[in-house]
């Protein structure tokens, strides 16, 4: 319960930060898609953080990792508010790499999720992986979810 209790300042603080985001993408005179790119990827995102506060706290750490990328892009959407050809291009750049940054967020915060959901089921069984190189590991998701 404590854990669930410290995700939820997070979760707030996430919101805000994706909120100042829309805000600045809005008045950006450069970089004007990326920047509306990034506002409009974050409104999904901020759809799915109160699933995540409620089913998986062990996220915590991740969530505010995200929120210190967040910042970084707010930082980057807030300077595309100012005219500056030269800028223009590393900015573009840095979209790049908070985008990458994103991702690698919310990839582990998936993978969180899918964990927690696998512990939680009760049908759940787990299979143990080959460990000889003459076994295969091809074959369907459906087969190894339907192995008695």
């Amino acid at each position: 319960m404590e854990t669930a209790l410290a995700v939820t300042p997070l979760v707030l603080s996430t919101y805000t930060i994706i909120y100042k985001i829309k805000l600045a993408a809005e008045v950006a005179s450069q970089n004007k898609d990326q920047c509306d790119f990034l506002a409009g990827r974050l409104s999904g995102i901020d759809k799915l953080l109160p699933l995540v506060q409620q089913q998986v706290p062990e996220a915590a750490e991740e969530l505010t990792r995200l929120g210190h990328t967040l910042r970084d892009a707010h930082d980057l959407v807030v300077d595309c508010q100012n005219w500056s050809m030269r800028r223009k291009f590393t900015r573009a750049k840095r979209f790049t790499e908070v985008n990458a940054r994103i991702d690698s967020h919310l990839n582990i915060i998936q993978l969180y999720c899918q964990v927690v959901d696998m512990s939680r089921r009760p049908d759940r069984t787990t299979v143990p992986l080959p460990t000889t190189a003459s076994h295969s590991l091809t074959g369907s998701y459906d087969q190894i979810e339907n192995i008695p």
